[in-house]
């Protein structure tokens, strides 16, 4: 499993989730964006999961200054 995501990496997930949630498509599954998928990478590897589908975005824990 690759190494936890350093402060910017999560931020840039965080920003990249945010996007899609304050955008016009709501149509779809958010699953089946690569960009969700990613962030949800970077997040997955913060809680120390290897597969972004096993991450639950709602649980995520606050990082630490």
């Amino acid at each position: 499993m690759k190494a936890k995501p350093t402060k910017k990496q999560v931020i840039v997930a965080l920003e990249i989730l945010l996007k899609w949630a304050t955008g016009s498509d709501k149509h779809n599954n958010p699953y089946c964006y690569p960009a969700v998928q990613h962030a949800l990478t970077v997040l997955g590897r913060e809680q120390g999961e290897s597969d972004w589908i096993n991450v639950d975005p709602r649980n995520l824990p606050i990082p630490k200054d």
